[in-house]
Formats: structure tokens, C-alpha cells, sequence
């Protein structure tokens, strides 16, 4: 029984078993499998062989199904239950009172030796925890004390339980004081990331050593002499290893004096603890077996790893950035164009925001497993990582969503989520934090990243995607208003002629030609595109042009495409592509029949994350699909199940990056990582070129998307005139697994973990990613931060503000949810924001009717309400965006009163809007519901001034009816299809008034794209009213002398 568990035991501990190999296969070594050398007495009897085991594998069992539990921690408790047994068989030999003394210390010792034992298992990367260390003595105690129970004539003495004490803590400092000082030992000694194991394993294989030796001179000599030359030995080892770092004597000077310090170390619990119990035999059972344990783990294995992720996160945080503002400045061109209006830019925006949200996970996802797979948390971790699994939580939804429908508004998520993620690791302690890891990152290896994954390079794949639809040449350029807009040439020629060389030279069997695959853009774009293309068609003898077709258009498919067609100056487009949206069952039958009447060749541009919604989009439809673009990049690479059925049936897949950025900084570490790159440089038209290789390998005809040249833009035809080389050299093998193991970092965490492949296991990137969200989870959860408000922040000099809420509205969070229960499901809260924030939002407000950064609401009458939708086209910490959306203890608190979990800001934009002297108000209503999920839906309304008799009245659930009059600085709060409310009459006063959306999830109702069609001319009197309020605003500002901000 205890051979057969010990081949379990030893599977469990991974790297473990050839330490317990080597100790042979007699029934001696047998019992160091079963966690404890047996004793004398059970050496004797067959008791301790039959009844421990079969305990022991119990406790071992329920240890590794805990997260952060050590294969140590079923030891310990192993060798306490010997020990049980041991006091029960004592009659076999001789029996006093330090027999049972020194076994309970020395259960307590094992506790905690085994305790500091960091375990890599197969399913995630732990750390033993203070909570656990903890745990685990309890347990070791208890057990011993049942065995004293059972003795209850001897009395141990206290004062050599202190002596093991003082032991014990020789022990452990030993072997952890080099984990919080291993940064400064690593660049004091210009250390590589794979020789840091060495400083910790030193100590414990002194240990190891000295357990053959110490023991029978104690039994020649006695324990105290041994005793004392062990803190003599220890002390002095100690000293001279700071000497060793003060004086800059060699490394290997100071590692030799770490392993003579844990000889000396090693001496003194066994010769106290286990002198009295007989044989060097009986010695090892709680000496050798941690140093054991402690030689093989030696350093946390996953140091280069947590210096890796720490990198990773900072590079991911900066491509943040980066995206960022190349969002808003695209945003901003759009706009100022005309090109498209301010409330439709999001079709232009839809790819590159989902490359923003993407990093902003990634950034996330790499900072939390630099703190699991590193050696020590940093100050404030708990609290800081609670917040963290909020923003994941955040990010992940929006992810999961914008991967079918667009985002609509990105302003308001993104104040929350952006400004969150560089509140917690773009500044404070968390940020020093992976900055010190960061520091000491060295050449990481794919071995150290991928743990014992097995590796898989790519096959080429060529052959087969292009005899699947031949109709869709394999290379193939995307371009839009970025490349062709107004503001510089459209210079299409020499780009499309250095594509046609590289796949003539690449592809000789191909027919030469180049897809051009024109995305979303305006009117006048796709007549320099247009143009473009026919000054083209001299020297590129083929040209596939295809359309991308935008969720606006399906209204009337056949005249977008045709409005299309004619700007782009051709008779036929190629193909269309057609969104996921086309394909809904109340969509599809009207698009079939527009498709059908035109005669047109259409493809699915969509993500497709799972085999079943592949086979049913692009396998089974009638008529059959030519092509299926999908987002492809490191972050969110194809499918390859969809990939696969693509293939089977014959349909074209294409790879569309979602940025034409090639140069950020986590791209060009993993492109060198993967072999994407050869060059140690990285540079941006090497990256482009790995990309495309890599596309090919994996089965999908590669587009290289199109930007003006800038620093984080390839040059188009420099990218072209060398691929034909790499290409035509035959496969390039590319690390497949690293980039999947990438791929986790934006994955859906529910999905975060690879399939079970024989042969195969998750890599340890992959583990690391699991065991930073399960600390996430596990501090959110224990501090109960996801709904619960914070304090308000006290606000550093000449910093920006931080927007916040009084504080007695986080007081009394209960009772405002009955309330809001109560009433039919709205509250309404009198001096909600603090004084500073109040002030902040009023000042702005009266900036914005001075401004043109109001979108008139063509709704509105301009007469009974007056106002509009603000735009956030400049980035200002006094936006409203920020100061509403950005405000963290406003979100918790509609979170708690709401009580439906995290809630967070919309993708509407916010409304600015005006009851005037005239107005007659607003009839009952209940708020038209906007998201998918009604109770996780809510409107508000905020009063910035009001000096008029308005009222707003509402019936709560009981039919009470209610009246309030709204105050400046007041809030009320609506869930959708709830309580009916009424605004009455100004009666010669105004009020104005912020209305804005908070939601728990991010998927869309039926209704909400209705009002996003926000079209009108100058005739339109709400928008003439706007204008006249203006001028009139900036008139009066003249006459004071002021200045005016536009």
C-alpha cells in the first residue's frame, strides 16, 4: 500500500520524484513517499505501513484540490499521523518523556520547514500563503497533541521547546532572507534571470549535507556542543555573507558561504530534536526529507517568468497609450472632415478599439501574474488587486460583446477603464512593483515561458488554403480613410506593385494578383481609393477589390453597395463583406434577397470563436459564403477550429489586423520570443513580415493594413519588396504554442485555459495568467470591494482631481437599496458629489454651452428641452467623461444601491440638456429600456441648477405617488421599465440637467440603435437654438473681457 501511494504522491509533486527515486526502492524509501521515514516501532510492526498510508493519502488528496496548498503541506501531515502512531507503538521501544516531547516539536519543526516549499503542479502555479502556512502548523499540532492525549503521563518540558523554536527560526531565515533582497543580490552580482535559483537552493543543499554528518557526531559528542558550534556556525555564516556583498568578493565566494551556513543550520534541529530517538535512520525522517524537498524546489522556478510578465505588462500599458491617442487624433480628423459625424465615427473605430481593450487586459492580466508568479506581494496587494478584479471583470465583458456588436461610444468606458488601469499600474505601488521585476528581466527563453508545454510549430499550410476558394488572391493590402484620407496622397501604386511581385515570386503557381479590401470610409476617400485603383491597373495585371460594409448599411444592401461602386469609380465590386448582424434570422431572409437581386459575391466579416458557429456561418448557409474575414493579431488570432471548417468547406479565410501599428512594445517582444523575427532589432517591416508568414502557416491569406507613415506604421511597399525572399525559402517555423499562449492574456477567462491534448498541458505563461485572476478573485472577494465604496481619497497638491461623492452617501448603502426597492426602483439623493467634484462638473458645463463640443440632439425641439450630446474630442481631466464616468465611488455606489452587481459606465454618450422658461416639461413615462439586460440598466438624471418651480413626480411600488423638487447637485437614478415619472412645467425658471446611462452589461437591446440615428440639418430648431445660445454665450464673454475656450 505504501509503494502503490507512493507512485501517486509522486506524480502529484512533478518535479519531486527523482529526489524520492533516489532514496531507493526499499521499503525505507517507500516510506518517504508516504510522507514520514518510519520509526523503529513501525519498522517492527505492520500497523504504521497499513493504517498511515491510507490516512495520509486522504489529506494529501484534499491538499491538492486547494489552491495555494504545497505538496509539503500533505507531507507534514503524513509524518504528524507517523508520529501518532509512533507514541502508539512505543512499547516496542524504550519510552520517556522526551520521546514524546521531541516528536510533537518535532512535527512542528517539519511544519515549518515543509511550509516554505514553493510547489510548481501541473494546473497552476502556487505559492504557499502565510494563511496557509498557518493552517497547516494548526493541523501538524493538533495531530501531535492527539497523540499526546493519548500519553497523558508525560509532560514535556517548555524550555527545549524554545530552544526548537529558536531552531526553527534559524531555519527559515536562512532560507528566506535572499527572497526580498534577491533584486538587489541579482544586480549587485549581474546576475541572469536562470541563475537566481542558485542563491536559494544553496542554503537547503547545505542542509541536505549536513543531516549525514551532525546527527552521529551528536550522538559521540552530545547535543548541546552540537548545538552550540550550529548558532555559532550559523551567525558567523550570516556575517560573512554580508561581508562577502560589502567587500564585492565573487558569487561564487557568496554562494559557497550561503551552503556553509546551511550546513550549520542543518545541525541544529536534528541533533536537538532527533538525538534522543536512536539511529541516524530515525534522524532523516524530519531532516532529510524538507531538505529534500527544499534542494529540488530551490528557487521559486517562476522568477524569470515574473520578470517576464512585469516587462510585459509595462510594455502593454505604454501600447495603451500609444492607441490611445492615435484613436482620438483618428477620431478627431473624422470628425473635423465631416467625413462622418461625431455620433458615427464608431464604424471607422470598431477594429482599433477592440486592439485598445485588448491591451488594456493584457496590461492587466501580465501585472497580476508578475505578482503570482513572483517571489513576495507588494505593499497594499490585497486592496489593490480587489480593484483589479473589478476592471477585469469590466474589460472582459466589453471584450466579449464588441466581438459582435461595435462599441457605439468609447468615452465613457474608456475614462473608467483606461484611467483605472493607470491608477493601478501605471503609478503607485504596484507599478514600482513591476518595475523592480521588470529590472531584473534578463533574456527570457521560450522554455521558461512555456514551462513543460509541449511546443508545436506551425505548419505551412499554404498549399491547402489556396486550393480551397482560388477566387481570393493570398496576399492582399486594407485601406481606408487613415491611408486615402484628406491630408496627404493616396499612394496606392507603388505598394500595390511591390504586393503583386512578392506573390508572383512567393506563389509561382498562383495567378499574380493583389486583394484590395476597402473598409468603412468617407465619400471622398473612396474617390481617391477609386482613383487610386485605376492608375493601378496598368502594372498590376489583377485586382481583387472587395467592400466592407458597415451595420448601417443593411438597412438597403444593394444601395450602400452601389453608392460604394459608383465612388470608387469601378462597374462591380469583387465581393462584399457583410457583418455579423446580416446573418440574424429577422436580418438574413431581406439581405439574401438583396444579394440575390444584385448578383453579388458576398463573405462574413466577423469573428468566429467556436466550431459550431462556423459550421453554421460559413459550412451550412445558403448560398455558401466565398470568403470570411476575421480579426487576426497576436492578441486575438483566429480560431483554428473556425480556420479548419473554413477550410473543409471551401471558403477563403483572410486575416485582418486590427491596427496598422506593428512596432508596440509587446508585439516586438513576443514576435523575437516566437522566431516571428530574426533580427534583434524587431523592426517594424521585420514584424509585418513575420505576421504575414505566421498567417499563412496557420491556413488564412494575409492583408497588411495600411496607415501613413509614422513611428508605429511599417512602409507598405518596404514590407512587400523583401517577403517574396522569406517566402519563397519554403516554411518558416514560428513558435505556434507561445503565441497561443499570448493569446490568453485577452482571452475570456472562461475559455483562458487550452483544451486538454495528450501529450500536451498548459504552459506555465498560461498558469501564471490563471493564478494572477484567481488572486484577483480572492482578494476581491475577501474584501468585498467590488460593491463596497471606499473612503474618500484625500487630494495631493497639484495633482489633477479625483472625482468623488460625499461622504454620507457611501454611509448608508442598506438603506438606500430598500429605498430604491421600495420605490419602484428609483432614488432620488440630495449634495450627492463633494465640493470640489460639484464644482468641477458646473464650471464645465457652462464651458459647453460656450462650445462647439455639443452634438444637437435632433430630437429635441429646442424649446421645451434644449441640448444635446457632449463630445470629448479633447482629452481634459475636467470632462464630464471623467468627472461622471471616471468617478470610481460613484460606481460603487450604483453598484450597492442597485444591488445587481459591478455596474459600469454605458456606450451612450452623455446628454447636457435644458428645461427652458417656457418649457412644458416631460409627460409620464418609464425609461425606455437601451441594453439587453433590464435590471442592469439604469438612467439618470443629475440637476447641475435649477431656479424654477419644475418638479419630477413618480409612483413607487406600492402606487404611492411621490414629488420632489429637484436641487442643484442632486441625483435620481431610474432602472428601465420601472417606476413611471413625470417632469412638470419651469413656470418662467430653467433647469439644467445631465442624463446619462450606467449598465452591467454591455450588450444592446433591439431599440438602442434607433436613437443613435442623431441626423439634421441647420434647419433642425434645436439645433438653430444651440447656435443662437452660443453666439450668444461668446458675445457676452467678450463684453466682460474674458476669454472664450472653444
Amino acid at each position: 500500500m505504501a509503494l502503490a501511494w507512493g507512485a501517486s504522491a509522486s506524480s502529484s509533486a512533478g518535479s519531486t520524484a527523482p529526489a524520492f527515486a533516489a532514496l531507493g526502492s526499499s521499503r525505507q524509501g517507500a516510506a518517504f513517499h508516504c510522507g514520514c521515514h518510519q520509526c523503529s516501532a513501525c519498522r517492527q510492526s505492520s500497523v504504521c505501513l497499513t493504517a498511515v498510508p491510507a490516512r495520509a493519502r486522504l489529506h494529501l488528496n484534499r491538499a491538492s484540490q486547494q489552491r495555494g496548498e504545497t505538496l509539503g503541506a500533505a507531507v507534514l501531515v503524513g509524518a504528524a499521523l507517523c508520529l501518532k502512531e509512533r507514541r502508539r507503538h512505543r512499547r516496542w521501544r524504550h519510552s520517556d518523556s522526551s520521546s514524546t516531547s521531541t516528536s510533537t516539536a518535532a512535527a512542528l519543526a517539519a511544519a515549518a520547514t515543509i511550509t516554505t516549499i514553493r510547489t510548481t503542479t501541473t494546473s497552476t502555479t502556487t505559492r504557499t500563503t502565510p494563511t496557509t502556512t498557518r493552517t497547516i502548523i494548526t493541523r501538524a499540532a493538533a495531530l501531535a497533541a492527539e497523540g499526546q492525549a493519548e500519553d497523558a503521563d508525560v509532560s514535556p518540558s517548555s524550555t527545549p521547546q524554545k530552544v526548537v523554536f529558536a531552531c526553527i527560526f534559524l531555519h527559515l531565515l536562512g532560507f528566506t532572507m535572499s527572497g526580498p533582497l534577491m533584486p538587489a543580490l541579482r544586480q549587485h552580482f549581474s546576475l541572469a534571470a536562470s541563475s537566481t535559483g542558485l542563491i536559494t537552493s544553496a542554503f537547503p543543499l547545505g542542509m541536505f549535507g549536513a543531516v549525514f554528518i551532525f546527527p552521529i557526531l551528536s550522538d559521540v559528542i552530545g547535543r548541546k556542543p552540537v548545538l552550540v558550534i550550529s548558532y555559532l556556525g550559523v551567525g558567523v555564516g550570516f556575517m560573512l555573507q554580508a561581508l562577502a556583498v560589502k567587500l564585492n568578493l565573487s558569487f561564487q565566494t557568496f554562494l559557497a558561504l550561503r551552503v556553509l551556513s546551511g550546513a550549520f543550520a542543518g545541525a541544529s534541529t536534528a541533533s536537538y530534536v532527533l538525538s534522543a530517538h536512536g539511529p541516524v535512520t530515525d534522524h532523516l525522517c524530519f531532516e532529510l526529507l524538507p531538505a529534500v524537498f527544499l534542494s529540488v524546489a530551490g528557487a521559486p522556478p517562476s522568477a524569470p517568468l515574473a520578470a517576464h510578465s512585469a516587462a510585459a505588462a509595462l510594455a502593454a500599458l505604454e501600447d495603451v497609450r500609444l492607441l490611445e491617442e492615435r484613436l482620438a487624433g483618428q477620431e478627431r480628423a473624422l470628425v473635423e472632415s465631416r467625413a462622418l459625424g461625431p455620433l458615427e465615427v464608431f464604424t471607422a473605430l470598431h477594429d482599433p478599439l477592440g486592439l485598445l481593450f485588448d491591451s488594456a487586459l493584457a496590461a492587466l492580466r501580465f501585472a497580476a501574474a508578475a505578482v503570482s508568479a513572483g517571489e513576495a506581494p507588494f505593499p497594499g496587494s490585497a486592496e489593490v488587486l480587489a480593484e483589479a478584479a473589478g476592471l477585469e471583470a469590466q474589460l472582459q465583458n466589453l471584450l466579449t460583446v464588441q466581438t459582435k456588436e461595435p462599441l457605439f461610444f468609447w468615452h465613457g468606458p474608456k475614462w473608467l477603464a483606461l484611467s483605472k488601469l493607470r491608477k493601478l499600474i501605471g503609478r503607485g505601488a504596484w507599478n514600482e512593483h513591476l518595475k523592480a521585476l521588470a529590472a531584473t528581466a534578463g533574456a527570457t527563453s521560450q522554455s521558461e515561458i512555456l514551462g513543460k508545454a509541449s511546443e508545436a510549430d506551425g505548419g505551412d499550410g499554404l498549399a491547402t488554403q489556396a486550393s480551397a476558394n482560388p477566387l481570393v488572391p493570398l496576399l492582399g493590402v486594407a485601406v481606408d480613410d487613415s491611408f486615402c484620407g484628406e491630408g496627404g496622397p493616396c499612394d496606392l501604386l507603388a505598394v500595390l506593385e511591390q504586393a503583386t511581385a512578392a506573390s508572383g515570386k512567393a506563389f509561382p503557381k498562383q495567378s499574380a494578383g493583389v486583394h484590395v479590401i476597402v473598409l468603412p470610409s468617407a465619400e471622398e476617400t473612396l474617390r481617391r481609393i477609386g482613383a487610386a485603383l485605376r492608375a493601378a491597373e496598368a502594372s498590376v495585371p489583377k485586382l481583387f477589390v472587395s467592400m466592407v460594409l458597415g451595420a448601417g448599411s443593411l438597412k438597403d444592401v444593394q444601395a450602400a453597395t452601389a453608392a460604394a461602386t459608383h465612388a470608387l469609380g469601378r462597374k462591380k465590386l469583387d465581393l462584399i463583406w457583410l457583418p455579423y448582424d446580416a446573418f440574424k434570422k429577422k436580418q438574413w431572409p431581406e439581405v439574401k434577397i438583396a444579394l440575390e437581386e444584385a448578383g453579388l459575391t458576398y463573405g462574413v466579416h466577423s469573428e468566429i470563436a467556436s466550431k459550431t458557429v462556423a459550421q453554421k456561418l460559413l459550412a451550412e448557409r445558403q448560398p455558401k459564403p466565398a470568403a470570411w474575414l476575421t480579426p487576426d493579431d497576436l492578441l486575438r488570432p483566429a480560431a483554428r477550429e473556425a480556420v479548419e471548417v473554413a477550410r473543409g468547406a471551401g471558403v477563403a479565410a483572410v486575416s485582418l489586423p486590427r491596427g496598422s501599428a506593428t512596432a508596440s512594445g509587446l508585439v516586438a517582444m513576443y514576435a523575437k520570443l516566437s522566431s516571428l523575427v530574426s533580427s534583434e532589432s524587431a523592426q517594424k517591416e521585420a514584424v509585418a513580415q513575420g505576421l504575414i508568414r505566421w498567417a499563412l502557416q496557420r491556413g488564412l491569406a494575409p492583408v497588411l493594413r495600411l496607415g501613413r507613415g509614422d513611428e508605429e506604421t511599417a512602409a507598405p511597399a518596404e514590407v512587400f519588396r523583401d517577403l517574396a525572399e522569406q517566402l519563397s525559402g519554403g516554411k518558416h517555423p514560428v513558435s505556434v504554442r507561445l503565441l497561443e499562449a499570448l493569446r490568453a492574456a485577452a482571452r475570456p477567462m472562461e475559455a483562458s485555459k487550452l483544451p486538454e491534448k495528450k501529450g500536451s498541458s498548459s504552459s506555465a505563461l498560461e498558469d501564471a495568467f490563471q493564478a494572477g485572476r484567481a488572486a484577483m478573485e480572492a482578494a476581491a472577494g475577501a474584501a468585498q470591494k467590488a460593491l463596497e465604496p471606499s473612503a474618500p481619497q484625500a487630494t495631493v497638491s497639484g495633482a489633477p482631481l479625483e472625482p468623488g461623492v460625499e461622504a454620507q452617501q457611501l454611509s448608508t448603502l442598506p438603506e438606500q437599496n430598500e429605498v430604491y426597492k421600495a420605490n419602484d426602483h428609483v432614488i432620488y439623493r440630495e449634495d450627492f458629489f463633494d465640493v470640489a467634484t460639484f464644482a468641477a462638473i458646473k464650471a464645465e458645463t457652462q464651458r459647453l454651452w460656450r462650445s462647439k463640443d455639443i452634438e444637437a440632439n435632433c430630437n429635441l425641439d429646442g424649446k421645451n428641452r434644449l441640448g444635446g450630446y457632449i463630445l470629448d474630442l479633447q482629452r481634459r481631466d475636467s470632462s464630464l467623461y471623467n468627472l461622471i464616468y471616471g468617478n470610481e465611488p460613484f460606481r460603487r455606489w450604483v453598484s450597492a444601491v442597485n444591488g445587481e452587481g459591478a455596474m459600469w459606465p454605458s456606450d451612450f454618450p452623455i446628454e447636457l440638456r435644458e428645461y427652458g422658461r417656457k418649457s412644458k416639461g416631460m409627460g409620464c413615462h418609464p425609461d425606455l429600456q437601451m441594453y439587453a439586460v433590464p435590471r442592469k440598466d439604469l438612467e439618470f438624471a443629475f440637476t447641475v441648477d435649477n431656479d424654477s418651480r419644475c418638479n419630477v413626480t413618480f409612483w413607487d411600488a406600492a402606487g404611492q405617488q411621490h414629488l420632489v423638487q429637484t436641487k442643484p447637485n442632486s441625483m435620481m437614478m431610474v432602472r428601465v421599465n420601472a417606476a413611471t415619472h413625470c417632469v412638470s412645467p419651469t413656470d418662467g425658471g430653467t433647469r439644467s440637467i445631465l442624463k446619462f446611462i450606467y449598465v452591467g452589461d454591455y450588450r444592446k437591446s433591439k431599440d438602442f440603435w434607433f436613437y443613435t440615428e442623431n441626423e439634421c440639418d441647420d434647419t433642425n430648431p434645436n439645433r438653430q437654438e444651440l447656435d443662437e445660445r452660443r453666439a450668444a454665450r461668446v458675445a457676452q464673454e467678450a463684453a466682460l473681457g474674458g476669454s472664450l475656450e472653444l
